[in-house]
């Protein structure tokens, strides 16, 4: 039997013009789209603080840093370089801050992602029904607008990631390709995760998938160490300097930490809030309904998909359409975001803690979901009996994400997101910070919007739980009485948004302030936080 890798790759064609047409109005929609949802920049959060604070640092010549409360740079491992340094190089060109160029930049990357997004639904269907309907359907969800819209580094990641699986719905196409392709393929998701870790699932994925395709040793390990070289030529420098600046090279641990029945429920509420309008609570409801279905659905296509690739690895996959792909267009989207699922679950549970499944985590899954859903629709589409079935159903499907869509929309023209949204702009508790003499130490629960924003170093208040590892902290104790004591003797501020006159005392954030806060003096107290530091407060 003929592996359809080993098949002649069927001839490109030039797509028609009303396809074309289509694209560059889905293109200039998102353009202008992104413009309208990020009138005051983009939103800003924690994790922002580090992109951009990291270019701020970078363009000072300080390197990839972060400033702690005491002024002191600190390397930043956590987080890769490549959007800060893809920052500071658009503000080094002419951008007035990072501010500005972080927008530019993703600006630039929610139309490169739409065209990819069309590119590889094209590429792997061949058919442009396909290639428009997933370019339509991502513009109008809600994790791809939120994603494009803050300073984080899903945007710029997801246009290396859709490019790698571009060239590599490509590459397997013909059962052997020169070095220089596999090459060109690790080299683009090396840069992927080197603007974020979550694309080091689609490199190991990519590789396995190369590897599988083969017939001989020559197919299969030409591929696999081509998309390895490249990947390591960029990755291990990184990796090498993690090492050196830390304990870890890239700052994780490992410990075991289940996720929580809330933050399951909340991952549910996600996954189910996307496929279904919110209007009515029916996505609030039947959660163990939702649960169940969510759970068998992954475990059917879990299953399919490991025989699928069980198929390829022994050479006797078919594809449905006869094309030369080792997974059918479809099959190859459902294996990328089952990967994608295992890698943010594995983490939840032995890496990070803190984990949420929101729609930022778990952006990469509703992606590759739609091109899922698209690329199996494509195949009705052809069918005549069939086709006006498979259009209403991507309609009904695109007319339930703009519906949640359009209240993300509304909200972020008019009021902002995170630490750019209105809230924070019109903080009193911001605006008191300039009384306090320069230089001054400062603790916040906010230290990341003060050092990002207000360009105020910072450390962070003392806190009895580590959210990465679930574990009390050990040294809470000491921390709190250190900082007690510097702003008992006017050396230190402690800046404390949300802890207002009017918080509940029965509360667990009360009962926190009251035992960092208890008998210190109030420089200031408002509508929306306050601020504990001696009036003579010095340097």
């Amino acid at each position: 039997m003929t592996h359809p890798s080993h098949e002649k790759a069927l001839p490109i064609r030039i797509p028609n013009l009303s396809f074309v047409v289509t694209l560059l109005i889905l293109l200039a929609a998102g353009a202008i789209l992104y413009a309208y949802i990020t009138p005051d920049g983009l939103g800003l959060t924690n994790d922002s603080a580090d992109y951009l604070g990291g270019a701020r640092a970078i363009l000072a010549g300080d390197g990839y840093v972060r400033y702690s409360g005491d002024r002191q740079p600190r390397p930043i491992t956590q987080f890769p370089p490549g959007y800060a340094l893809a920052i500071a190089k658009a503000a080094a060109l002419g951008a007035p801050d990072v501010f500005a160029a972080a927008k530019a930049i993703n600006g630039i990357a929610i139309v490169l992602n739409l065209f990819l997004i069309a590119a590889l639904a094209l590429a792997t269907t061949r058919r442009e029904s396909a290639a428009a309907f997933a370019a339509a359907l991502t513009l109008v969800s809600v994790p791809f607008l939120r994603a494009q819209s803050s300073g984080l580094s899903e945007a710029l990641a997801s246009v290396w990631i859709l490019g790698g699986l571009l060239l590599l719905s490509v590459a397997l196409r013909k059962a052997r390709r020169p070095l220089w392709a596999w090459l060109l393929i690790g080299a683009v998701f090396g840069v992927a995760v080197l603007i974020r870790y979550a694309a080091l699932i689609f490199f190991a994925g990519a590789l396995f998938l190369a590897f599988a395709n083969g017939r001989t040793a020559r197919d299969r390990w030409t591929p696999a160490f081509g998309i390895a070289a490249g990947f390591s030529v960029f990755f291990l420098p990184w990796l090498i300097r993690g090492r050196i600046v830390s304990d870890g090279g890239v700052n994780r641990t490992f410990a075991l930490h289940f996720p929580t029945a809330d933050r399951l429920w909340d991952g549910v509420r996600t996954v189910m809030g996307f496929f279904l309008p919110e209007a009515g609570g029916i996505v609030e409801k039947p959660r163990v309904v939702w649960a169940g279905l969510i759970l068998i659905t992954l475990a059917a296509l879990t299953v399919r998909t490991a025989l699928k690739l069980i198929a390829v690895f022994r050479g006797t996959a078919q594809h449905p359409d006869g094309e030369a792909m080792p997974l059918a267009p479809a099959d190859f989207f459902v294996y990328f975001l089952l990967l994608y699922l295992a890698e943010l679950f594995l983490t939840a549970v032995f890496v990070d803690g803190s984990t949420v499944f929101d729609d930022r985590m778990l952006y990469p899954f509703f992606i590759l979901t739609i091109s899922a859903v698209t690329s199996a629709a494509a195949g009705f589409m052809e069918k005549p009996g069939q086709r006006a079935a498979a259009i209403i159903v991507l309609t009904l499907f695109g007319l339930s994400l703009l519906e949640d869509s359009l209240d993300l929309i509304r909200s972020f023209h008019a009021d902002g997101q995170g630490f750019a949204g209105r809230a924070w702009r019109e903080s009193e508790t911001a605006r008191a910070i300039a009384g306090l003499p320069d230089g001054i130490t400062c603790f916040s629960n906010r230290r990341t919007f003060l050092g990002l924003v207000k360009e105020l170093p910072c450390y962070v208040l003392p806190v009895g739980f580590n959210a990465a590892t679930q574990q009390a902290s050990a040294s809470f104790t000491a921390d709190r009485e250190w900082m007690r004591s510097e702003i008992l003797s006017g050396k230190a501020a402690a800046i404390v948004f949300g802890f207002a006159d009017d918080l509940d005392p029965e509360s667990g954030d009360f009962s926190y302030y009251d035992a960092l806060f208890a008998e210190l003096p109030l420089y200031g107290a408002y509508s929306d936080g306050k601020i504990f530091a001696r009036p003579d407060s010095t340097r």
